[in-house]
This record gives structure tokens, sequence and C-alpha cells, in this order.
């Protein structure tokens, strides 16, 4: 009767461990099912983008932001200063009707999607200015210039045809945002940034020689202010302008200089040193040269 009794408790284990086998077995087959309408879906996106175009997910954009954090935590950098740089130049220099050259940078990505509702043309090879007027209204005319995607700047450039590719554009306004600046100097970028230089220097001369004469505004935040560019294997910056270049927009009262002031409380070395070159500004448009607009 004990051995009956000891046969029934393993018969019974037996049916129990059967049983925590075919579940097992039932929840993989059910995962694998599951798998292989991933993977047919996986394949059928795929080939959709093969094919063409696809609707773009959100999802991606977020991914994007995050993957690329550090490009776009410069957003955040002075953000406050920037859309006020960027809501002036809108509201005060852009009429109905202009036709606009918007550069890279983000003092100025937000200038599109502030004129998105007048009636112009704008052409940037700013990302960002281009997205933000997504989707565009009737009478507002948005370009993406062509060229090379600049993986770290977030900006097209088509070097090798800069001047045949912006001398068709009858432009009243060209705006360019300043990566560093100072009275002496003009504008700099930095050492790295060849192709935002050029780009830069083509705009500008576009401003000076094109016979629509169209207004140069350069945009910069107090803190963009640079007492030199230093040199040798400190050298961290170039200008972008050679320096006649750069005396002649200095010397041009139809061009606009649009800056914020640091705060009065501060007083760091870097803001007396910006004081110093918005006072050296000032003093040249009081004598005719470029305009200034401290906003």
């Amino acid at each position: 009767m004990q051995e009956i009794g000891w046969i029934g408790i393993i018969i019974g284990l037996l049916g129990i461990f059967i049983g925590i086998i075919l579940f097992l077995i039932n929840n993989v087959l059910r995962s694998l099912d599951t798998l292989k309408d991933d993977i047919k879906l996986l394949r059928q996106n795929v080939d959709r983008i093969c094919e063409g175009p696809i609707l773009f997910s959100p999802n991606l954009f977020l991914t994007a932001l995050a993957r690329e954090a550090k490009f776009w935590g410069k957003l955040s950098i002075q953000r406050a200063d920037k859309v006020l740089i960027a809501s002036t130049i809108a509201s005060e220099y852009i009429q109905e009707k202009d036709t606009i050259i918007v550069n890279s940078g983000t003092t100025v990505d937000q200038i599109p999607h502030l004129l998105h509702k007048k009636h112009l043309t704008v052409y940037t090879n700013n990302l960002l200015a281009a997205i933000s007027v997504v989707p565009p209204v009737e009478g507002f005319n948005c370009f993406l210039l062509s060229g090379k995607i600049d993986p770290i700047y977030g900006a097209t450039y088509d070097i090798d045809n800069l001047e045949t590719s912006l001398r068709p554009i009858q432009a009243n306004q060209i705006i360019l945002a300043a990566a560093a600046i100072s009275f002496e100097e003009g504008p700099m970028v930095s050492v790295l940034d060849t192709s935002n230089r050029l780009f830069k220097r083509e705009l500008v001369r576009k401003a000076l020689l094109d016979s629509w004469n169209p207004r140069l505004i350069i945009a910069a935040d107090w803190t963009k202010f640079k007492e030199d560019i230093g040199v040798g294997a400190a050298k961290k910056s170039n200008a972008v302008l050679e320096i006649e270049d750069w005396r002649a927009v200095k010397a041009t009262n139809r061009f606009v200089f649009v800056l914020t002031n640091p705060p009065d409380f501060l007083q760091t070395p870097d803001v007396i040193r910006a004081r110093e070159e918005i006072k050296a500004f000032c003093i040249n448009m009081e004598k005719g040269g470029m305009k200034v607009k401290i906003c």
C-alpha cells in the first residue's frame, strides 16, 4: 500500500511537470508567432522605404533628439536672448513680399516660424528653420538650400557651388548669425567649421556686391563677443571675412547689427569685454557706419 502511495505521488508530480512544460511550450510558440508578425511588419516597412517616402514618425524624431543631445543642447543656451533677437528682426526689419536668406545657427532658427503668416519667400540652409514652418501656409514660400548636411551644425552646404547657388536669389534681406564676433575681426566661427565660414563669407559678399542692395542683418547675443581670435596653437576661431570686407561692412549704414546687452548686475571679465565691444559698434554707428539695434 505504501508503494502505491509513492507511485501516486510520483505520477502527480510528473503530471504537474508535464503541465508546466506544455505551458512553457505554448508561450514559446505564441512568442514565435508574435516574432514572425514583427518580422513580417519590419519587412513590409523596409519594402515601403525602398519604394519611396513614408509618413514621418514622431517617435523617430524623439529618438533623434535623444541621440543627438549635444547638438540640440545648443538650443537652450541664451535661449531668451536668441528668441528676443529673432523676434526683433522678424517684427522690425522684414516686410510683406520680402525675399530673405536665413543662415544657420540657433540665434536665427525661429525667424521663418515667426514670419510664416506673411506673404514672403525664405531661402535657408538652416534645417531647424526649415522644419519650423512645416506645414507652410499659403503665400509663404520656404526653400531649403541644397548641399551636404553638416553633422555638427545642422546646416546644408554646397561648398563647390556657393556663388552660383546664391547669385540668382534676389534677396532683400540676408540674415547671418555670428557664432562669435568682435569689432576688429568681425564674425568668427570655429577653426573646425570651414563650411560655415565659406558660406557666411559668400552671404556677406552678396550683401556688399549684389545689385539688389540687400540689407545684411548680423545677429548675436552678448555672450558671442570675443576680444581676439587667438594665434598659433591657441587659435580657436577663424574670422569669416578678410579685414577689407569687414571694414566695408562696418561702414555700410544700410546694414544692421541686432544684439543683446549683458545684464546690468554682472561684472565678470567677459561681461566687461562685451560692453566695450558693444560701445565700439555704437560709436561706429554714430560716425555713419553700420546700425546697431540693442534688443
